[in-house]
This record gives C-alpha cells, sequence and structure tokens, in this order.
C-alpha cells in the first residue's frame, strides 16, 4: 500500500482504507493482526525499556486475546505490560514506521465538503430529535469539482454546475443520498461546524425516518458509532463514521489561523479571508419565510456555503497541511486535533525505530497548578524606535538545552528561584562534576546521553529547517521562471515547514497534560520556568546595555516581553 487514508479497529479486525501503488483503491480486512507486547526479560534482546532493562515481544494472539491479557495483569504489581496498546496504531506503525515520509496523494483522496438546510417550523432544529425536515443537502467533490443537490422542491435557478436532484418525498431524498454516498466512498467529509452538526443532524434524521440500519450505509464498512463529548460545558453528540474522516473546518480554522477574529461564523470568515459573503436573505423577515417565498434562491444559499468552505481550502490549504501533519505522526487525520495521541504516537515511532519500547499508559491525578509563561508588566504610553525580537522555537530548545526528557529525569531536585538564579546565588559546580544538568525549577537531569525528547526536537527542528529552506529556493525561482509546476512544490513545503513547527511547539502541551504517557510536572514546570530565566536574563542583560550606552542609570528600555 502507498498510503493509508483510514484505519479503524472493530473486534479482532483491522479495517483499512487507501490507496497502492498503482494507484488504485484498497479497502481490505485484516482478520489475522496480532498484536505484539513485550514482557521483561532474563536475557539481552534487541528491545529495552527507555530505562535501559532488556524486554522481550510476546503474542498473545487476538486483539481480543490481547486485551484480556492486560486486563488480567493490570494491577499486579511488578509485573508491566509494555507496547502499544492502541492496536490500530500498531498496525499503521508495522507498516509504515519505516517510511520516512509516506507519500501522500491529496488528487488521490477525495474530499467532499457539504452543507444541509432544515425547516425552521419550530425553531432552530434539535440535533438529537432530527425534529426538522431537511430541506437541502449540498455536496462538492473536491476531484471533480462537481457539485450534487438534494431537494424537497424543484429548483429553477440559473446555476447549470450543480447536479440538482429533486424529490417529493424527503424519505426518498435520503435513500438516494445514502446511495451516493456508497458509491462514491469519500476518504473525507467536511464543512463548516460539520462535526457537531450537518453529519449528526443527518445520521438522526435518517435513524428517525428510515431506521437504524439506514445508517449504517453511510460507511464503506457498515459501521456508525454514536458519541458525546462536552466541550466548554455543554455536552455535544458526534458520529465516527467508519471509513470516513470527519474533518470539521471551523475546528480546523479555530486550530491553524484562530487568533484575533472577533467572530468565527462562516460569513464573517470568508468576508475576511475571501472577500466573498455568504447569500444575503436580509429582505425576509425569517428563515421560513426564505425557503417558503424563494426556493430558487435558498437553494443557491445552500450551494453557496459549500462553494465557501472550499474556497477557503482552495486559498490555505489546511486540510492539507492537516493531512501532513496525520502522515507525519503515523495517526488517522482527525487524531491531529489531539496533541497527546500524535505525540504518543511520534514517540512510539521514535523509540520503535531505536529498538525501545514504550511504557504502559498510567492514571494521573487532576492536573496539578505549576508556573507559566513569564508576561511582564507593560510600560504604558507612545514609544520610539521600538524594536521586537522572538526566541526561536524557544520551549524546545530548552529541552535540548536542559536534556529534559523521560529517561534523563532523576530523582534528585535543588530548592531554588528564578530570582536567585539570576542573581547568581547558588553554587552549581557539584551537578556539572556528576553530569546533571538543572532547569530553573531546580529539576536535574542526566546529560552523559542525549534523551529521546531532546533528540526528537533537534530532528524536527532540523528537518524544519530543510524544507523550509527548500520551500524558499521554490518562491525564489518562481519568481523567475514563473513556472507553475513550482506552486505545488512551494505549497508541499510549505505544509511540511508548518507541520513540524507545529510539531515542535505542541510536545511541551502534551508534557503538561494529564492524559499523556510522559505526563511529568517535573518537567512541565522545568520548561516554563527555564523560559523564565531565560526572557527575564534577556531583559535584566539590555536593560543594563543602554543604561550604560545612553548613560542613564535605572532606566527601563524593555517595554513588553
Amino acid at each position: 500500500m502507498k498510503f493509508y487514508t483510514n484505519v479503524q479497529q472493530w473486534g479482532n479486525n483491522i479495517l483499512v482504507r487507501g490507496v497502492g501503488h498503482d494507484g488504485q483503491r484498497i479497502m481490505q480486512r485484516y482478520k489475522d493482526f496480532s498484536p505484539t507486547l513485550y514482557l521483561r526479560a532474563n536475557k539481552p534482546t534487541s528491545w529495552k525499556t527507555i530505562e535501559g532493562e532488556y524486554v522481550e515481544e510476546f503474542k498473545p494472539g487476538s486483539v481480543k486475546e490481547a486485551r484480556e491479557f492486560c486486563d488480567q495483569y493490570r494491577d499486579v504489581s511488578n509485573f508491566k505490560v509494555y507496547g502499544q496498546t492502541q492496536y490500530l496504531y500498531q498496525w499503521i506503525s508495522d507498516n509504515f514506521v519505516e517510511q520516512d515520509e509516506i507519500a501522500f496523494d491529496t488528487s488521490q483522496i477525495s474530499i467532499l465538503s457539504l452543507d444541509i438546510e432544515t425547516s425552521t417550523e419550530y425553531g432552530f432544529p434539535n440535533i438529537e430529535t432530527a425534529n426538522e425536515e431537511i430541506l437541502l443537502i449540498t455536496v462538492r467533490d473536491s476531484l471533480t469539482k462537481k457539485l450534487t443537490t438534494w431537494g424537497t422542491r424543484e429548483y429553477h435557478g440559473d446555476n447549470k454546475e450543480v447536479d440538482y436532484r429533486y424529490f417529493m418525498r424527503e424519505e426518498t431524498m435520503l435513500k438516494d443520498f445514502i446511495a451516493f454516498i456508497q458509491e462514491y466512498k469519500p476518504d473525507v467529509v467536511t464543512g463548516w461546524n460539520s462535526r457537531f452538526f450537518d453529519i449528526p443532524y443527518i445520521v438522526n434524521r435518517i435513524d428517525r425516518l428510515l431506521g437504524d440500519d439506514a445508517v449504517r450505509y453511510l460507511s464503506p464498512w457498515k459501521i456508525v458509532k454514536g458519541s458525546k463529548v462536552t466541550i466548554q460545558g455543554r455536552e455535544q453528540q458526534y458520529y465516527d463514521i467508519f471509513g470516513i474522516a470527519g474533518i470539521d473546518y471551523l475546528e480546523l480554522f479555530r486550530k491553524y489561523r484562530g487568533i484575533g477574529y472577533e467572530s468565527f461564523k462562516l460569513d464573517f470568515i470568508a468576508n475576511v479571508e475571501l472577500g466573498s459573503e455568504k447569500l444575503d436573505h436580509s429582505e425576509y423577515q425569517n428563515f421560513k419565510e426564505f425557503y417558503e417565498q424563494d426556493w430558487d434562491k435558498f437553494v443557491d444559499y445552500n450551494i453557496r456555503d459549500v462553494e465557501l468552505v472550499a474556497q477557503l481550502e482552495d486559498k490555505l490549504g489546511l486540510i492539507d497541511l492537516q493531512l501532513t501533519m496525520a502522515y507525519d505522526f503515523r495517526v488517522n487525520y482527525e487524531d491531529v486535533f489531539s496533541q497527546v495521541r500524535c505525540w504518543d504516537m511520534l514517540i512510539y515511532n521514535h523509540l520503535r525505530r531505536r529498538g525501545v519500547v514504550i511504557p504502559p499508559k498510567r492514571s494521573f491525578a487532576k492536573n496539578e497548578a505549576y508556573a507559566g509563561a513569564y508576561v511582564k508588566d507593560p510600560v504604558i504610553g507612545a514609544h520610539d524606535w521600538v524594536m521586537s525580537f522572538d526566541l526561536n522555537s524557544l520551549y524546545p530548545h530548552l529541552i535540548m538545552q536542559y536534556n529534559i526528557s523521560p529517561d534523563t529525569l532523576v530523582n534528585e531536585r535543588v530548592t531554588c528561584t528564578v530570582d536567585e538564579l539570576l542573581e547568581k546565588k547558588l553554587d552549581t559546580a557539584h551537578l556539572k562534576q556528576r553530569n546533571l544538568t538543572m532547569a530553573a525549577n531546580g529539576q536535574c537531569f542526566k546529560i552523559d546521553k542525549q534523551g529521546f525528547l531532546p533528540a526528537m526536537m533537534e530532528e524536527l527542528y532540523e528537518s524544519r529547517k530543510f524544507f523550509k529552506k527548500k520551500m524558499l529556493e521554490a518562491e525564489q525561482e518562481y519568481q523567475v521562471t514563473k513556472n507553475k509546476s513550482l506552486l505545488n512544490d512551494i505549497a508541499r513545503y510549505g505544509n511540511i515547514q508548518l507541520a513540524k513547527k507545529i510539531a515542535l511547539n505542541s510536545a511541551y502541551g502534551a508534557l503538561g497534560n494529564q492524559y499523556f504517557r510522559y505526563f511529568d510536572i517535573k518537567q512541565a514546570e522545568g520548561i516554563t520556568l527555564s523560559g523564565q530565566l531565560s526572557i527575564r536574563w534577556i531583559e535584566s542583560a539590555l536593560n543594563k546595555y543602554f543604561n550604560n550606552l545612553l548613560k542613564t542609570d535605572g532606566a527601563n528600555y524593555v517595554i513588553a516581553s
């Protein structure tokens, strides 16, 4: 297989969709997948723990038998079961870990942009009960650019680019939509707030009108699982349609570009990013009046929403970035929203290549508070001759500088403060003599070997520099030659270097997350306080320099940080 598009576990089976080396689509059920676990060994083997102890491979049998084995020994003292117990990720690693880069091709990945419109007979539709009729469904195929719209009334508009399908009954319309999805089998479905509105509403409406058996046919594997998640105190329903990735473009936009916008409504974002807007219907008093009195414009309104999302992707390439990161981490497309899952897999594959197994997951207490970043109170007022500086990838470089890593951590901590370190009140010569370094929170780390986390930071940073250089070279060549084939290189290298940057900057966030396999406040706080130390040391040095240069006494030349 050249690359996968979706991997799921169902019982003892691993369900895989992807693209072969010949460009043909692959959909395969692996019934005989036997997970590999690791147990402590009494003799040298080719596998070690991060502490350096030997372990040996153990295959309990099927996925079910592997789970039962882990459950049986979960609470047995001094008996640890090592290895990746999220078995679908183990399958991905087994098949793709040796590749430096998964050569995916977006021209072979089918992405459907989707938007629905419902009636408003009883106000805003209730997603769980799906109480309102679905009036329109529009999808756009990323490969053919073809638009298809399903509607419950006739359309006489002048949009010749849309394949409009009229149905007298909603049930018949939904059956045809299901048949379309079964035939087309998209890899990705996207839309603005599609995860928590369009998709769950379609699923629940089909369930209400046609029954849960009809819902299954939305999935290539005929498996649809419902779940709930609490976001900002509100419980939200969503569905996992096996074989199809649901990538909400609103979530993508918030993740990668969501700073500085006063609104995340599609109309506002499209206006800012594209200079376009949703179709105006302000001449009607309410939404119901709109679709009852001007159906043709209502259809065009629905189509415009789908086209706006597609235009945003054409400009921003956020789905392409999401796919780039998924293949870097060796996870499913939706998993990129979880920095914990991504870094768990990144570490797993990094260590696996070096014959090191990951430790079992532990349960941690709720996050304890620890010191965060340093923010200086700004010097208020107008300032002339202001210059701005940025520390390049600060947290990743601190991880490298202090060799902060689970495998270099020692059970030793010096009592100190950032102020004491700035004033050089501590004697740390004895730490150097013992090959130890100390972060600004007093936590000590071994420096007789490079930890795996600093090694990964260095590798990612150098890789990012390489691809950023390639991007800049392609941009410069394009300015001279105007060769349009270079635009693909620019976009590809740009996404790769940005994916590396995001990965670098998300490592600290994972380390300070209680659900992370390697969660450790000592290390997380070591990073943040060392960041404080760096920033404040620079502030002190700059003020000393400028006071000396400008013959002032005690002036504060650093106005913000």
